[in-house]
Order: structure tokens, then sequence, then C-alpha cells
């Protein structure tokens, strides 16, 4: 999609208040194959810096959740 696509569908959307995407972590806080290691580790990845932030649409987002979510579950299962 364009960044002009993009922009015309934002503005479309926002005046309708649907979201169009959302800001996610270009790394996961939660890294798959270590899992959850401390509280200092996960809040040091939760707040950071903007750069290592994207907008992802939400069709995007919730792809890249999804992968993320089964390869987080598939390292637990090999701890097992």
């Amino acid at each position: 999609m364009s960044v002009r696509a993009a922009t015309k569908l934002y503005r479309s959307r926002r005046k309708k208040k649907v979201s169009v995407g959302a800001v996610d972590h270009v790394e996961p806080v939660v890294l798959p194959a270590t899992g959850f290691v401390d509280w200092n580790t996960y809040v040091a990845r939760m707040f950071i810096d903007r750069t290592k932030l994207q907008w992802l649409c939400n069709e995007c987002h919730a792809t890249k959740t999804r992968l993320e979510s089964a390869e987080r579950k598939a390292f637990r299962a090999t701890k097992k």
C-alpha cells in the first residue's frame, strides 16, 4: 500500500473512529527463545526508543502477533 493510499484510508477511518493500525515493537517484548526472564528485562524491553517501534496495519499486526505467540508456544512445548 502506498503512503498516499494509507493516508487516505487513515483519514477516512479516523472520521469514523475506526482503528487502522497499531504501534508495535520491532523486537518482541518477550523473546520467544527465552520467554519471560524477569520484570527488569520486561520493562526495559517494553519502554524503548521510538526508533525500535513500527506502525503496522491491523491485519499485519495480528499476523505478527499470531506468529510470535505460536513461536513462544512451540518453545514452551519443547521445554517440558
